[in-house]
């Protein structure tokens, strides 16, 4: 098998050719520094979805002089040590991380919900409230009317679908959020919009729809043989 794969090559541009009924597929090959052109009758994209954060703004968040970090730069609690922590957003890393956070010492976490609360038992470090409406130097505003002073934010905001690779028909709407489900996409798997059908994706979901949407690809993927 490791004859097939090809290692330090970087795809950069797929596109559907209507005519020849196949995809043609420009690679990188960075040790070569080259551009290779190969066909495919299909192409499974199995990049996942979780490396452009989606990161939304708020009036007064320039004003903001703590530190401000998505979910996706988070590696160590213990940097929070002491601090009062706003966090936005109230998903799986939301939980997570306010419950680190107050292991390794932060003096207070707020979770900061545009739905639903997570509902944080056991724990009087950790409250909640409704989505923040505006920032004021340290001093969150709320949507229920309070506000807060807080030392560091981070956004638990989720993902961004990216593959600025796809062309032309192929082209992917790169402003949604991963947890919602894309357009033309059948059964989270086969994109329909373009290339006949020969496109196909696996794991593009959020992880709260992931075991649902695995099944699907699964069995869709047996549908095909």
């Amino acid at each position: 098998m490791k004859s097939l794969v090809h290692f330090r090559h970087v795809v950069t541009s797929v596109e559907y050719d209507n005519d020849a009924d196949h995809l043609t597929v420009w690679i990188r090959d960075l040790p070569g520094n080259k551009d290779n052109k190969e066909i495919f009758s299909h192409v499974v994209v199995a990049s996942g979805a979780f490396y452009v954060p989606n990161s939304p703004s708020f009036e007064g968040i320039c004003s903001f002089p703590g530190r401000i970090i998505h979910s996706h730069d988070f590696r160590e609690a213990r940097e929070f040590a002491e601090q009062t922590v706003l966090i936005v957003g109230s998903s799986f890393s939301a939980s997570e991380i306010a419950v680190q956070l107050i292991r390794f010492g932060a003096k207070h976490v707020i979770v900061t919900y545009r739905q639903h609360p997570v509902n944080f038992k056991g724990t009087r470090s950790i409250e909640e409230r409704p989505l923040l409406q505006r920032i004021d130097n340290n001093t969150i505003h709320f949507k229920d009317g309070t506000s807060a002073d807080v030392d560091a934010i981070i956004l638990c905001t989720g993902y961004l679908y990216h593959y600025p690779y796809l062309k032309g028909g192929l082209k992917f709407d790169t402003g949604v959020p991963v947890c919602v489900m894309p357009n033309k996409m059948y059964k989270g798997t086969v994109y329909t919009q373009g290339g006949n059908n020969k496109l196909l994706f696996i794991g593009p979901l959020d992880g709260s729809t992931s075991t649902y949407w695995d099944n699907c690809q699964t069995n869709h993927q047996r549908e095909r043989r």
